[in-house]
């Protein structure tokens, strides 16, 4: 039910020692060791979204194994904007608080600017991360590896429950 969430996880930390390699190997220890540690605050980070993810992956499974599509959706939708919540909230704690952090986890101060400037960069790629999430969530909800989502919008812009449909192969 969630390999797609296992999978995200899975890739996010492939792509953290991947990242690691690079930056010891061509950008230097310093930059090693900041990457190194922010790891411990940036899993913090991942925690929070692979969690949403299951979470609500479970709802969306139950109500789709319930037959009530609609619930489904609307499920998914609060996911969607509960994790921008949670997104946003986690994006501005780090923001403001990401030097405090690093200090509070004891970071040499010869890396610390090099530490706060990849959190700050991590940071910022969080919404990827949350609603790519989301989209684990509404494909892996029916057990099924294709779905295809149709959204239409109204004249102004904004999603039109009347006519949105999920269409499930």
């Amino acid at each position: 039910m969630c390999f797609g969430g296992f999978a995200c996880h899975c890739s996010e930390v492939l792509f953290f020692n991947s990242f690691s390699l690079v930056a010891g190997k061509f950008v230097g220890e310093n930059a090693l060791a900041a990457v190194g540690n922010s790891y411990e605050i940036t899993l913090i980070f991942i925690a929070f979204a692979f969690g949403c993810n299951i979470g609500c992956s479970v709802i969306a499974s139950q109500l789709f194994g319930a037959k009530k599509y609609n619930d489904m959706k609307t499920a998914i939708y609060t996911a969607l904007i509960s994790s921008g919540v949670l997104c946003a909230m986690l994006m501005l704690g780090g923001l403001l608080l990401g030097g405090q952090l690093l200090q509070l986890i004891h970071t040499p101060e010869n890396i610390l600017a090099d530490s706060k400037l990849y959190l700050d960069i991590y940071i910022w790629g969080l919404p990827f991360m949350f609603f790519y999430n989301i989209a684990i969530i509404a494909k892996d909800s029916n057990g099924s590896a294709i779905m295809n989502t149709r959204i239409y919008y109204d004249e102004y812009g904004f999603l039109s429950p009347e006519t949105d449909t999920i269409q499930i192969y």
